[in-house]
């Protein structure tokens, strides 16, 4: 350790004052200078580490708000629009019920609009779909039979797909045969 002697002299105006030698001894630990330093600087990066995740979540908080609140709105103004579009439709039908009646333009029901859909050359009389009534007893157990299978064969996956992909292809079957 070194030893450090220094002169003091003290001046108040024009008087000039010795007052003697002033020795000390300096220690300089650079180590404990440089830990100090950065204690320090890990302090602040911790104090801006914790005040940035602060700040994040409040803006997160308050974005995730905005949202639900725009999301409300936007739904709230869906359910109007629904509201008042549904409610017009129906106006419309009826609308068009009661013109299609007092103008007694001749319209059909579902069944009668599909069985012309699907068979547009046949007879009414001759559609697949209403003349049930007309099935035998023997035509029935056939009919039974065969449906039977049908259930039996639609849980198989190859089978269903086999049948949708025959369904489907174009010029393969005609509507009636579909």
């Amino acid at each position: 350790m070194e030893f450090f002697k220094v002169s003091d002299e003290v001046n108040v105006g024009n008087i000039k004052a010795y007052i003697g030698y002033l020795q000390y001894k300096q220690v300089v630990n650079k180590l404990v200078i440089i830990a100090g330093v950065l204690a320090a600087a890990l302090i602040t990066a911790v104090v801006i580490g914790v005040l940035a995740v602060v700040v994040l979540r409040s803006k997160k908080k308050r974005a995730v708000k905005e949202f639900k609140i725009e999301l409300m709105t936007r739904e709230e103004m869906i359910r109007k629009a629904s509201r008042e579009e549904f409610a017009d439709a129906q106006m419309n039908i009826k609308d068009i019920k009661s013109d299609l009646v007092t103008s007694r333009v001749p319209f059909c029901d579902y069944q009668t609009y599909v069985c012309h859909q699907l068979f547009p050359n046949e007879d009414k009389l001759s559609y697949p779909l209403t003349n049930g009534s007309e099935i035998t007893d023997e035509r029935k157990t056939i009919i039974k039979s065969a449906m039977e299978k049908f259930e039996i064969l639609l849980p198989n996956k190859l089978f269903l797909k086999s049948l949708v992909q025959t369904l489907d292809r174009p010029n393969m079957l005609t509507m009636q045969e579909k």
